[in-house]
């Protein structure tokens, strides 16, 4: 699905806009007044992947935009990210530092902090010893 990502945060078009070209004429018409958009939350995910009812609207001021860009993002159902997550989880962490016996646990701690694609900046290998 494509969206917007203005300053690092991803918005759905707002309604009747399709397209990266279509929004930067939304703003130019509407640059001295704040627009109201719909933002895909990241607290329990990681991008491309967004869980498809945690959303909020916003209001944002085009004056304040430094940069905007069109991107490919895939929504779930949250049961689905976690279903995926788990099967993530399983597969990547296994060996490391911060992973922890009992899935359960463990999967509470990995919402918003791995991708699906398996992709961790926390990620720490266990040490040989």
């Amino acid at each position: 699905m494509k969206v917007l990502a203005i300053d690092y945060a991803y918005f759905k078009y707002p309604e009747n806009i399709g397209s990266i070209d279509e929004f930067a004429k939304y703003l130019n018409n509407n640059y001295n007044s704040f627009i109201k958009l719909t933002e895909y939350c990241d607290e329990n995910c990681v991008e491309p992947y967004f869980i498809e009812s945690e959303t909020k609207e916003v209001y944002v001021n085009p004056s304040r935009i430094k940069a905007f860009s069109e991107h490919d993002i895939t929504l779930l159902s949250k049961d689905e990210y976690g279903k995926r997550l788990e099967k993530t989880v399983k597969e990547k962490c296994a060996n490391c530092q911060h992973y922890k016996e009992h899935l359960e646990d463990n999967l509470k701690g990995h919402w918003g902090k791995i991708s699906l694609d398996g992709e961790c900046v926390f990620y720490e290998p266990i040490e040989e010893e």
